[in-house]
């Protein structure tokens, strides 16, 4: 078998295998706190959230990309690595898997979980660049107290909630000298503006940058 299928059929075997999902205190904070503005059937379920936690997992973990994230653990293969040529077999072969670790779990959990979904001893998984998950912010207290009124004040409208931020921002370097650090931003993104971050025709509307210019500047006056 060459690296490159040894490879290839790790790759096919970690992605039939997801991680777990689970529902963190802010997934049921954030349901619960959704749950009493929504009505319908929505609402009877997200008030029940803590009793209906196998129903809302598999929910969350069908319903789209973004709510699979929110309850478990993700892995993405973002480059491959092989030969140096078109003629030439290659000695190895390599991938890279970025990962957003879940809260509540662990890189040591994670490398765990891969070793036993590739089940191949001839895969050497290991950590090239990795952090554990940022601690939970707190969702009440005098500093969430101030994002929400900023938040209400420029759109009297919107319910804030506990939310779990889905990708790895800079902000993980601030937690060793501050627990209340919010991965927040104020601008009202639609889908497709929220899928061109980062990628071409990254975006975003001019009402919609000085609305949320005008949420950091109510913020910073209430600091």
């Amino acid at each position: 078998m060459t690296a490159t299928v040894r490879l290839a059929r790790a790759i096919t075997r970690l992605n039939a295998r997801p991680f777990p999902a689970r529902l963190t205190e802010t997934n049921l904070r954030m349901v619960e706190t959704l749950g009493a503005h929504a009505t319908g059937p929505l609402r009877s379920v997200f008030t029940r959230a803590r009793r209906l936690q196998p129903v809302l997992r598999t929910v969350f973990g069908r319903l789209s990309d973004e709510t699979r994230a929110i309850v478990r653990t993700t892995t993405a293969v973002t480059q491959l690595r092989g030969s140096l040529a078109a003629n030439a077999l290659p000695e190895t072969a390599e991938a890279i898997v970025n990962v957003r670790i879940a809260v509540g779990s662990s890189v040591a959990e994670t490398l765990d979980h891969l070793r036993k979904a590739i089940r191949d001893d001839a895969v050497r998984v290991e950590a090239v660049d990795a952090s554990e998950p940022s601690p939970v912010s707190p969702s009440d207290g005098p500093q969430w107290d101030r994002l929400a009124a900023a938040i209400a004040a420029v759109h009297p409208d919107a319910v804030v909630t506990p939310y779990i931020m889905l990708g790895a921002s800079d902000s993980r370097h601030f937690t060793g000298i501050c627990e209340a650090v919010y991965r927040f931003t104020p601008f009202e993104l639609s889908a497709d503006e929220r899928a061109a971050l980062h990628a071409r025709d990254e975006r975003i509307r001019v009402a919609t940058w000085l609305r949320g210019i005008a949420v950091y500047e109510g913020l910073l006056r209430a600091s």
